[in-house]
């Protein structure tokens, strides 16, 4: 079966993007590799529990952001491709300024109709 160039091209762009996401995660993890070798070069001091604290709450961020960043960031971008988002970031601010502004729920409704007959027109 053949694809179509849209296809391929979409399944490319998502294939660079993962390659870029793990050079990023490939650069990070080295930098703290190096990190850690720079540290280890310098007089030994006495390390008290608050600095390995420290040293394990910032690993667990760059695991953390590691995991959860490739997600967000293909989250965002599927967002951001989407054809209805901009109808339903429209309609989400009129309910949430026709919230703020106190509105009933009958001239909620009015306004609404008001408005799809604007549209409509």
């Amino acid at each position: 079966m053949v694809a179509s160039r849209g296809a391929v091209a979409r399944r490319r762009r998502a294939a660079a993007l993962m390659v870029a996401v793990a050079v990023v995660c490939l650069i990070a993890g080295e930098m703290v590799g190096v990190e850690a070798a720079r540290r280890s070069l310098h007089k030994r001091r006495r390390v008290n529990s608050e600095t390995e604290f420290t040293k394990w709450a910032t690993t667990l961020k760059w695991v953390w952001l590691g995991v959860f960043g490739p997600m967000l960031l293909l989250f965002l971008w599927q967002l951001a491709r989407d054809p209805a988002l901009p109808h339903i970031a429209k309609e989400l601010w009129a309910r949430v300024t026709d919230k703020l502004h106190g509105r009933t729920r009958a001239e909620s409704i009015a306004l609404a109709r008001r408005r799809k007959a604007a549209r409509s027109a």
